[in-house]
């Protein structure tokens, strides 16, 4: 049976996939930028008004298909004056076909959200966004949206198998590495930081021995996470080391045969965190969509049913992780090339048979 996960364009045409360079961004707030539009000032009230006589936001998203989905929908329950349609892309698409449509004075998203945390920040500081001002900001910490980086989830990385080719769940990293798995792991390739982050975390955790066993076992890379995922759930594949619940939890609840298990000896965990560019072409639909995301509403519609952690305080998505057993890795190890190229050259060498 095949189980549906979708990806594209909601009311457009898919983007094609493009390759990441992040050694090598584009230079994003030169004179060649569009100019945005007009940015409302005055109360909440008067940004609301603003953004519904702009008609529609369009944000670009990293994570599932659903999850993007469930967002646009209840944005636009919401706020029917607004339309709101999404790209999905993997991260580092996203980051680097906004930086061209930049470049190029034809930015098409109001809202960027991806898992590119290192790009954002060198965004920041070249004053290329808008930093979030709606009431929604009153029930968070600053230091998870005043910089204009909106931490909009934080999303560990977990095991996904197949309960049908799988008798004996894992319970942590090591167990992977069995005979059982021969010719039926699958994983994601070093498409992005956070994928890049992942091998790394895994060799330094286990040195270069358990990625050469795990190699040696059979392991198809697939371009991104969510054909990884169909793959565990149509039974091509029984188990994914790189697995997200905002995967998982759609294709479970569609009756695929799909569960994840957070590894007992801790995992690496990755933010998923939204921006708004200064040369939007729908500002303050965008300042809207933003300050829902972040609302309690919004948060759950994101991170509810064990679907991602929110940093809203005290707000319960009933995902239960010990926070110690969470890793948050080090960006700014990934802005040096030659790590990047080590990481990528290991994969190649251990991962890509």
């Amino acid at each position: 049976m095949l189980f549906e996960l979708r990806s594209g364009l909601r009311k457009r045409t898919a983007f094609a996939a493009a390759l990441l360079v992040l050694a090598s961004l584009s230079a994003c707030g030169d004179d060649e930028a569009q100019a945005g539009g007009e940015v409302a000032t005055g109360g909440w009230d008067s940004v609301v008004a603003a953004a519904e006589k702009e008609g529609s936001v369009v944000f670009y998203g990293g994570k599932g298909e659903e999850v993007l989905r469930r967002v646009a929908d209840a944005f636009e329950k919401k706020y029917p004056n607004i339309q709101a349609e999404f790209v999905r892309l993997t991260s580092g698409e996203l980051a680097e076909r906004v930086d061209e449509e930049r470049t190029a004075g034809n930015l098409g998203a109001d809202v960027v959200w991806n898992a590119e945390i290192r790009w954002q920040e060198k965004h920041i500081e070249a004053g290329d966004v808008i930093k979030p001002d709606g009431p929604s900001t009153d029930g968070w910490n600053q230091e998870d949206y005043a910089s204009g980086r909106v931490r909009l989830s934080t999303d560990p990385i977990g095991i996904m198998y197949n309960t049908e080719r799988v008798s004996k769940p894992p319970t942590d990293w090591p167990d992977l590495i069995d005979d059982a798995y021969r010719g039926a792991i699958v994983s994601i390739d070093t498409v992005a930081t956070p994928t890049l982050a992942f091998y790394d975390f895994l060799e330094t955790k286990f040195g270069r021995e358990y990625l050469e066993d795990l190699g040696e076992l059979g392991v198809v890379l697939q371009p991104s996470s969510a054909p990884s995922a169909q793959s565990v759930a149509s039974g091509e594949s029984a188990i994914c080391p790189y697995g997200y619940s905002w995967l998982a939890v759609p294709l479970a609840e569609q009756g695929a045969p799909v569960e994840i298990v957070y590894p007992s000896s801790g995992t690496v965990t990755f933010d998923q965190s939204a921006v708004v560019f200064n040369d939007a072409p729908h500002p303050n639909a965008a300042r809207v969509l933003l300050d829902y995301m972040m609302s309690e509403e919004g948060q759950l519609v994101i991170n509810g049913d064990k679907q991602g952690f929110s940093v809203v305080p005290g707000l319960d998505t009933g995902l239960d992780i010990a926070p110690e057993l969470l890793n948050v890795p080090d960006w700014e190890r990934y802005d040096d090339p030659a790590v990047r190229q080590r990481i990528e050259a290991t994969v190649d060498e251990l991962l890509r048979g």
